[in-house]
């Protein structure tokens, strides 16, 4: 009996050995757990953070997409206005062109006629000048 009861003692024992290493084990498991649990939680934490700010540099993005298109339209109408006014100016400048050509013709015209007037009077007296100096040569002979 003696040795039944070491027998079963030291049984106890070893039961009691195996049920401390298993709850040993079970700590340590929940401790495992709760650690994977809060790094868990810090990774949702940081994913969410890298979420949001994903979101915030493709809200930049798009903005920054629509303000481009926009400054390409705005661009384009600028341009268009720019050609607009170059065409204008071409087309001024033509016609001033041949604003001064006809100014031109106009001028000579002009000279053309005042020297005729010029000559006209000179040619004139001339003619008096000729027509008279016969009278004063036939009055005084």
């Amino acid at each position: 009996m003696l040795t039944a009861s070491i027998i079963t003692h030291i049984t106890h024992i070893l039961t009691l050995a195996t049920m401390c290493e298993l709850v040993v084990l079970q700590v340590t498991l929940v401790f495992e757990c709760l650690i994977t649990h809060i790094a868990g939680i810090r990774t949702l934490v940081t994913m969410y953070k890298l979420v949001c700010l994903h979101i915030i540099l493709l809200s930049e993005c798009f903005i920054t997409y629509i303000t481009g298109i926009w400054t390409l339209a705005t661009m384009y109408t600028l341009m268009f206005l720019h050609i607009r006014l170059l065409t204008e100016c071409f087309i001024t400048h033509i016609t001033g062109i041949r604003t001064l050509a006809t100014m031109y013709k106009q001028v000579s015209l002009q000279v053309t006629l005042l020297t005729e007037c010029f000559i006209t009077p000179i040619t004139g007296i001339r003619t008096l000048a000729n027509m008279y100096k016969p009278v004063l040569r036939q009055g005084t002979l």
